[in-house]
């Protein structure tokens, strides 16, 4: 995806090693150096805002790309399910049913109709939701999670949610709004490292669902307590 991109934030070694891989992906081919002048301006030189005809060559060649980084991203979350299952029977020394609720990316661009008109929807820290579809809403790895019903008001707001609470719950504990309870949750981390959090009270993730709620986009119908958390 970073080859169809210019992102500022990367550091001069990969600016450089991006750099040889668009000259290699976009431009030494027959192809490429047939439409030199029009990659080079897509690819290397856009302008702020770049539009392409999404039905152009140019146009489905980045689609392929989204499509390619989002099939990435559901393997990985795939993947996470027989690895979480090797770990309860490690752990409990039996085989645990895992059953997936919701396999959803808050990172991709997708081509929608909303209010009876075709769009790219790019929605970043955001998921999609649908009315009557199941959305978990993710507090944080010390507050309460839960699971919603898309509303029938959705449309009015791109049929799009906030990906979790977590800041909001955050917010509410610094501020003293939410207070430590008798409960705690264990975190697992990608080195296996594991670390004990005591759990506060969900104020800031209530507020969130409360918020959903009142503008129809989502409703609340079922609260989760974590008992751990894997953070990718």
């Amino acid at each position: 995806g970073r080859y169809y991109a210019n992102r500022k934030k990367n550091t001069g070694a990969e600016r450089l090693q991006l750099f040889l891989g668009k000259l290699f992906l976009h431009i030494l081919t027959i192809d490429g150096l047939k439409n030199f002048k029009l990659r080079w301006k897509y690819y290397f030189k856009p302008d702020f805002y770049q539009a392409m005809p999404a039905d152009s060559a140019e146009g489905k060649r980045l689609q392929q790309s989204i499509k390619a980084a989002m099939n990435y991203g559901h393997a990985y979350r795939l993947v996470t399910i027989p690895r979480l299952r090797d770990a309860f029977k490690h752990v409990l020394g039996r085989d645990v049913e895992l059953r997936l609720i919701q396999n959803i990316s808050h990172n991709n661009i997708t081509r929608e109709t909303i209010a009876s008109k075709e769009y790219f929807v790019h929605r970043h820290n955001v998921c999609q939701v649908r009315p009557e579809r199941v959305h978990l809403l993710p507090g944080d790895k010390y507050t309460n999670s839960y699971l919603l019903l898309g509303g029938l008001n959705g449309e009015k707001y791109g049929f799009s949610v906030d990906h979790g609470a977590g800041e909001t719950a955050k917010l509410f504990k610094d501020n003293g709004t939410s207070k430590p309870i008798e409960a705690t949750t264990c975190k697992f981390n990608k080195k296996l490292e594991t670390e004990v959090v005591q759990h506060c009270s969900s104020e800031g993730v209530e507020e969130v669902v409360n918020k959903l709620s009142e503008h129809g986009i989502a409703r609340p119908f079922v609260e989760l307590k974590p008992f751990a958390v894997l953070k990718g």
